[in-house]
């Protein structure tokens, strides 16, 4: 199951690797080398052979695939929830992009969107908030590879780190944005509908769009319905968002009165 996990979240490294000068022989072969243990599913000894490299390497000697290395490393950390790994390497592939003068790039956003995604599921909201929106403002300038799902993505976790900090106006804001991507790429499944159908009726009560919250509140109610059955855990967690935002409307006509 891992290993397909780490498959999914890894660039292909072959298009960058013939690109290097041929005066480098030796960063070639480790490239190669640590290409290959991915593609046969070796995620440990690659990690390991990718910790030599990040050793041995001079700043001097780097060349482009050290970015996708060093990329993939901290996608597998992350995956195994290890954030101090997964930002030392994020970190390391910035200082590669930094010397190949490779700022800004496609690789430069999506390293920053990186290390966004490891301080959010870290719980450090403060930097994942810092280098999300980078991240966001560094793709409005790229007119290609930056594609809407790596966009959604962005403002789904933005969305996150500002509720986790009481922002519901920005958080709501975010979640809309990232709706609206997700949507227009045809990318969001069941599950998805109804984590943000349901999220967006809790931060509408907050912000006081009632009338919008009892609405996505009932869709919800029906959604999970559907999916899951009268009996599910995601069904009883729709009626809890259901009566919450009705306990909310409640409050705030009594407020009015």
């Amino acid at each position: 199951m891992k290993s397909s996990l780490y498959v999914s979240v890894i660039c292909v490294l072959l298009g960058v690797l013939y690109s290097c000068s041929d005066g480098n022989k030796h960063n070639n072969q480790a490239v190669i080398e640590f290409d290959s243990l991915i593609q046969t599913g070796q995620i440990i000894k690659a990690e390991q052979k990718g910790r030599r490299i990040m050793e041995e390497i001079a700043p001097n000697d780097y060349v482009e695939p050290h970015m996708a290395i060093f990329n993939q490393m901290a996608q597998i950390a992350l995956a195994d929830e290890r954030f101090g790994d997964a930002e030392q390497y994020a970190l390391k592939s910035l200082e590669v992009i930094e010397v190949l003068h490779k700022k800004p790039s496609y690789e430069y956003t999506q390293t920053m969107a990186l290390l966004g995604r490891i301080y959010y599921y870290s719980h450090a909201l403060g930097k994942a908030v810092e280098y999300l929106q980078q991240a966001i403002e560094l793709r409005a300038y790229e007119e290609t590879n930056t594609t809407s799902v790596d966009l959604a993505g962005d403002f789904y976790l933005l969305s996150q780190s500002y509720a986790g900090f009481a922002l519901y106006e920005e958080s709501v804001f975010c979640l809309e944005k990232a709706d609206s991507l997700y949507r227009t790429a045809n990318t969001l499944d069941t599950a998805g509908e109804f984590e943000i159908t349901n999220t967006l009726a809790i931060l509408y009560s907050y912000v006081g769009r009632e009338q919008e919250a009892d609405q996505l509140s009932n869709q919800t109610v029906l959604l999970a319905k559907k999916w899951k059955g009268e009996n599910s855990i995601v069904y009883a967690q729709a009626l809890k968002t259901r009566s919450m935002v009705s306990l909310k409307g409640q409050d705030t006509l009594a407020a009015m009165l």
